[in-house]
């Protein structure tokens, strides 16, 4: 059994860089934004997570997007179906789970259909601690508490207040003017422990803009701000409406607030790439937070580990809790590149297997790429000597690949 799961991430490996050859030509036209044209990838080793029943219109719209970087990837699991198990079986290394709905009171036992159930969290847990590497948002950052991967104590804590003082999800209550935009930045005040300065994180991944050492498959945002001194934009509008209109929004954040950034990260083992974007210098709320896997250092002194010596907690996380991340308004968002754009780097940039190929070299040799005769995987990434008649497969050939159904 081993052996065949070995072979069935091997296999699935080698398409995923075949598609790579075939979907990213080149640096220059892997980005998009600023008026570039989006590239979506084709099969992708991440899958998206859903509840057992029917999504809300902005999870729903959090599939569409994911569906439109992804046109090949396995259709939305149900939550009650997933398991590292179901994960290694389909050469899955990432997962996405995105929780936006009006009327969830905060804490993960309150999280909607089967999310909350305790076989899903331990199962969830099990993938993290074994590798697995987790795209959370919305109210889904939640998670990272309930499977013991962030302390009870440093639990998200901003999160919208009703009326009556209760802490829940809100409606669609919130209407913005365009020239009132919700955003993020990478920007964080003063000079970062470790050395990072205030515009360090604009350069991670998720952002389009990574130092040049970094050869992840990224789309690039739309920004208005100034250049940093290092050279990279560090602002960038995710949510809002378009010249002369409004859009109506849900006040949904679900993300961090506390005094002492060291020991925030220290205590949780991670870095803080993002903020609100209304917040040039913001010092103590965080948006967006990557939690890391327990060998590699979020912060140089020491810092809380969450699995054991026989098995460390290997699965990295990003958990993004920024309310400006909305999908069920994909129309009337004047930003919505951005927003995709975002999204796919983080998934690309969790699931680490593509790269940016220089223009004129392709991961295989032109020639020897021409010479070879064509191979054929289904679409469990298992490759077919002889696809039957009626078979959808993936052929690869002469540095190119194409789904079809064998005749």
């Amino acid at each position: 059994m081993k052996k065949l799961l070995l072979n069935l991430s091997s296999s699935l490996a080698m398409l995923s860089m075949t598609l790579m050859s075939l979907a990213v030509p080149s640096q220059a036209s892997a980005q998009a934004g600023g008026g570039e044209e989006f590239k979506p990838l084709g099969i992708t080793s991440a899958a998206f997570i859903k509840v057992n029943n029917d999504m809300s219109p902005d999870e729903a719209g959090a599939y569409e997007t994911f569906a439109e970087c992804y046109p090949q990837a396995l259709p939305a699991l149900p939550c009650g179906e997933f398991s590292a198990e179901w994960a290694e079986d389909n050469g899955i290394k990432a997962i996405w789970i995105h929780i936006n709905r009006p009327g969830v009171e905060i804490g993960w036992h309150n999280l909607p259909d089967g999310f909350a159930d305790e076989a899903f969290i331990q199962r969830l847990r099990e993938y993290s601690v074994g590798g697995g590497k987790m795209f959370l948002s919305g109210l889904a950052t939640q998670l990272l508490v309930a499977i013991g991967r962030q302390p009870d104590a440093y639990a998200p804590n901003i999160y919208y207040t009703d009326s009556e003082g209760r802490k829940i999800s809100g409606n669609m209550s919130v209407v913005l003017n365009d020239n009132d935009p919700w955003g993020v930045t990478g920007r964080l005040n003063g000079v970062d422990h470790d050395g990072i300065n205030s515009f360090g994180h604009a350069k991670h991944a998720i952002y389009g803009q990574p130092d040049p050492d970094f050869r992840g498959y990224y789309a690039s945002l739309t920004s208005t701000d100034d250049l940093s001194p290092d050279g990279v934009h560090y602002k960038w509008n995710i949510l809002g409406a378009y010249e002369g209109q409004k859009i109506n929004v849900s006040d949904n954040n679900c993300m961090w607030t506390y005094d002492d950034r060291a020991e925030f990260r220290r205590r949780n083992n991670c870095q803080i790439p993002g903020s609100w974007g209304q917040e040039n210098y913001d010092t103590r709320n965080w948006g967006i937070v990557e939690f890391l896997p327990d060998n590699v250092d979020g912060i140089s002194g020491g810092h809380d580990v969450f699995g054991t010596e026989d098995e460390p907690w290997m699965g990295n996380t990003i958990a993004n809790g920024m309310a400006c991340f909305q999908y069920a308004n994909k129309a009337d968002n004047r930003y919505y590149d951005n927003l995709r754009n975002l999204t796919f780097n983080t998934i690309n940039y969790l699931t680490g297997e593509y790269r940016v190929i220089p223009s004129g070299i392709t991961a295989v040799g032109d020639d020897e790429a021409a010479a070879e005769a064509p191979v054929y995987y289904n679409m469990q990434g298992i490759r077919v000597e002889a696809p039957a008649a009626g078979e959808l497969v993936v052929k690869v050939a002469g540095g190119c690949a194409t789904k079809m159904i064998a005749r």
